[in-house]
């Protein structure tokens, strides 16, 4: 739908880093029909080719690469590294030498210095061995210490390994270890998965370990509170390596390299709070309501001498007892900020606290929810001339100019940078108002909260004393809107903040077990309820502690729902860093609202259809027909987003099903009663996620009939917007709480009418003229209100920024005119009948016992559990 990229663009910065041969890994988009599989390398400016391995991630239709995983190795440079793309022709590969082997008891893997041996039968560290054989690490088993002082070991359930090579060259080499800790009666199991990234020719390694309670929450009336009874407590888990004999013990502050501290026996950091000006918020109640951290800040302890201080990034360094010298560093990922946290070296060991025992308070892990640390330790021997100041690995950025066009991205454009609304933007994410001086200000920090957007559009008209606490949990994808602005601005800044926001809702805002109804499981939790504090309920939207009767139609309790499915932040996460666990939760949020919406044909879950059947948010029973609201255009996001990871074509076909249910080209409007606004805004929301069905059709040149009646749709309603619609706030009258997010929201007009105007096909001068003067007001509007750098208004703005710059430089396209579709099925008596009939045919045909026993079990436990008295 453009031209492709200009030979000499480059795609990929990466910033001065001075140890040679750490591995990155990251996502490159590329332009469909230039670069095939096995035909893609990076050179440097000079033309020198880099040491990387290539991946296909994803493919345009034409099977040229659309997006590749990248894993590359660096180079010492003093100025930042431009990456350009080659074409290469790889013919067959010779022998490579394997450095990871596997016995009946371990693997083995080699760097380019040292060997290092990890247990496949117990959750342990790995030990560290020198070339020669000697060892000078011992591994030790890691435990998960329970209140009281008992100590739980780990089985192991599974154990798979990767290596990476360019060409014949080892670059690194990826170990995940899964399994479970087990109680002695093995009940209420928490779930841990190791990883490890052995870099081979800087002898670094990257881990993560990550907790999971499977476990379903009771959540009694539908709230989600600390201390539900199938959250698991524990008091610390540490990672240690014995060793004969560390000397030159020291540590540096990463943030502050001129701070240096050392010790001659032992030396430990340990970290309680943020140490900020609200360390002690309310945001770190437990479930007693109580802030139980007591140390504003850390603790450095070397030999007996004690210091304090606010904030620290630590580096360990030790030297081992061994000619010829060997020195090791280590430090924990974002140390400070996700608190808890301690590290510590000795004469005998090292050690890496990921959640310390010192803490005064127990770690609950809640039912669904997850937690991942990550550490790095660095290797270095004698005869290695480079000193590390750092283990952070360098940072990669894309290049804007070559993403926008590649077009690998719905309506990335550069040309947004430089209109109205982008400065609008930029003052709600840099200055005094932005999202980082939010976070100060509400301590979004520690190891369930860090990465947390604080909402503070729920506090407007607060008078209290204290800080109102509310959580934002990713509304309106501000994961994309971060990364969408991180590009575009060429913002290292919020591609960290991206990545921070995505990590935590792949851990904490996701519900993650199989155990709960099916419309909960692997849902996205709803940000803090509107208008009240989150008081115990952290990210779970319902507290026992709230009211029910805060604004009108409010009804407490709930779960996760259609209305909050945001997937497409997490899947451009995928495409540019490769995290595996984003692409795996859009599979399964994919799958969730599926439920939600569809159901897994029970029975039991036909009943409660039939229960449901005027309710307005819910596929109708009778009809067959979906809601024309956001929780519709969320699912087809959802299915689009879960195409473009899997390309598989079903899809597209289900969303095009699901379109054909929800509105005609032949829609007698005025009976949609848009002029109950409240009720009905988010029919915008539902055609955004039609204009991305027709985009990703346009991709594949295929103007079918789905694509036809679809785009027809749009244009029925694009029509009808012209002649009747108008911003929300031109009739406040109309409105419960006319306040700017409903101007934010407006910023859809703009779009659907821009995007109207594309896909036409031929030149609509009445939807660019009546988008434009919308959109003029809209940033006028914008810019007299001081709440426009409120969070929700932002990630609004976040997410719908652009599409009107894309159309504007968009070449035209020669769609097909619009077709005959008839009229829209009467709902009579016999269309029902038939459509429950259809249901309940297909229930009877999947028909099983044990199915239905389940449904009752998971929707009435407490039914259930009388039956089996």
């Amino acid at each position: 739908m453009a031209q492709l990229p200009a030979e000499n663009t480059h795609c990929v910065v990466i910033t001065p880093d001075s140890i040679s041969g750490d591995v990155v890994e990251f996502g490159l988009p590329l332009p469909a029909g230039k670069y095939q599989q096995n035909h893609l390398a990076l050179a440097d400016e000079q033309g020198n080719p880099v040491k990387a391995q290539y991946e296909p991630m994803s493919f345009w239709p034409d099977k040229s690469l659309r997006w590749c995983k990248v894993i590359l190795q660096t180079q010492p440079a003093t100025d930042a590294i431009k990456l350009f793309p080659t074409k290469r022709v790889v013919n067959e590969v010779a022998q490579r030498t394997p450095f990871i082997t596997q016995t009946s008891s371990e693997l083995r893997i080699r760097s380019k210095d040292f060997n290092y041996r990890l247990s496949t039968s117990e959750l342990a560290t790995f030990a560290v061995y020198r070339s020669d054989g000697q060892q000078l690490c011992q591994a030790q088993a890691i435990e998960l210490e329970l209140p009281g002082g008992t100590k739980l070991r780990a089985q192991i359930n599974e154990t798979s390994y990767q290596s990476d090579y360019a060409l014949t060259e080892p670059l690194c080499c990826a170990v995940r270890v899964a399994g479970a800790f087990l109680a002695a009666d093995e009940s209420a199991p928490l779930n841990f998965t190791l990883q490890l990234k052995f870099h081979y020719a800087s002898n670094r390694i990257d881990g993560s370990l990550q907790l999971h309670n499977p476990q379903a929450a009771q959540h009694i009336d539908g709230t989600w509170d600390l201390g539900d009874a199938n959250s698991m407590q524990f008091k610390g888990l540490s990672l240690i390596w014995a060793s004969d004999g560390f000397s030159q013990l020291s540590c540096a502050d990463e943030q502050n390299p001129q701070q240096q501290y050392s010790a001659q026996q032992d030396l430990r950091v340990y970290q309680e709070s943020s140490g900020g000006e609200a360390w002690n918020s309310p945001v770190h109640v437990n479930a007693e309501q109580q802030v139980p951290m007591q140390l504003p800040g850390f603790q450095l302890t070397s030999d007996q001498h004690i210091s304090t201080g606010k904030r620290i990034q630590p580096l360990v360094q030790a030297t081992f007892n061994q000619a010829p010298k060997i020195t090791v560093h280590a430090g924990i990922d974002e140390f400070w900020q996700q608190f808890p946290s301690a590290i510590a070296i000795s004469n005998s060991a090292l050690e890496l606290a990921l959640f310390p025992s010192e803490f005064p308070d127990l770690y609950e892990l809640q039912a669904g929810e997850k937690k991942t640390q990550r550490w790095s330790m660095c290797l270095s021997p004698d005869s290695d001339q480079q000193q590390r100041q750092t283990i952070k690995l360098p940072t990669v950025a894309l290049d804007s100019a070559w993403v926008c066009a590649c077009h690998a991205m719905p309506w990335l454009t550069e040309q947004a940078k430089s209109q109205p609304l982008q400065a609008v933007i930029e003052q709600g994410l840099f200055g005094p108002h932005s999202l980082l001086e939010k976070r100060e200000l509400a301590d979004q920090y520690g190891w369930r909260n860090f990465g947390e957007l604080y909402a503070d559009h729920e506090a407007q008209g607060y008078e209290g004393d204290t800080l109102f606490v509310s959580h934002y949990n990713n509304q309106y994808d501000p994961v994309l809107g971060l990364l969408n602005q991180a590009i575009v601005l060429q913002s290292n800044e919020l591609r960290q903040q991206a990545d921070e926001l995505a990590r935590h809702v792949l851990d904490i805002d996701i519900y993650h077990t199989e155990l709960d109804k099916d419309e909960y499981n692997h849902g996205l939790f709803w940000h803090t309820d509107h208008y009240q504090q989150a008081k115990t309920c952290t990210h779970r939207t319902y507290s026992k502690l709230h009211r029910n009767d805060v604004y009108a139609d409010h009804v407490g309790g709930g779960g996760p729902g259609g209305q909050h499915c945001y997937t497409t932040g997490l899947t451009i996460h995928y495409f540019t860093t490769g995290c595996e666990d984003a692409k795996q939760a859009v599979l399964k949020l994919g799958d969730w609202i599926s439920n939600v919406y569809e159901g897994q044909g029970t029975l039991i879950e036909l009943l409660l259809a039939w229960k449901n059947r005027y309710r307005a948010d819910l596929k109708n029973l009778l009809s067959g027909q979906y809601p024309l609201d956001r929780g519709t255009g969320n699912y087809i996001i959802a299915l689009l987003d879960c195409y473009s990871l899997t390309e598989q074509q079903a899809y597209l076909s289900r969303v095009a099903n699901i379109i054909r249910n929800t509105v005609h080209p032949n829609d007698e409007i005025a009976a949609r009663n848009f002029d109950d606004v409240e009720e009905t805004w988010f029919y915008t929301v539902f055609f955004q996620a039609v204009a991305r069905f027709l985009w990703l059709k346009t991709e594949q040149q295929a103007f079918d009939q789905d694509f036809l009646y679809a785009r027809d749709a749009l244009l029925h309603y694009a029509d009808w917007m012209v002649s009747h619609e108008d911003l929300s706030l031109v009739h406040p009258e109309r409105l419960e709480f006319p306040t700017l997010t409903w101007t934010a929201q407006d910023l859809r007009k703009v779009d659907l009418l821009y995007l109207a105007s594309f896909f036409a096909g031929e030149t609509q001068p009445q939807y660019v003229a009546k988008a434009e003067h919308w959109y003029q007001q809209i940033c006028a509007g914008l810019e007299q209100d001081d709440t426009r750098t409120h969070t929700r208004v932002l990630a609004i703005l976040m997410q719908n920024n652009g599409v009107r710059e894309w159309v504007q430089q968009a070449p035209q396209v020669a769609f097909p005119p619009r077709g005959e579709h008839g009229q829209p099925p009467a709902n009579n008596r016999i269309r029902q009948v038939v459509t429950v009939s259809k249901q309940v045919f297909k229930a009877l045909t999947r028909f099983s016992p044990q199915r239905e026993l389940d449904q009752i079990n998971r929707r009435f436990p407490q039914l259930a559990q009388r039956w089996r008295r």
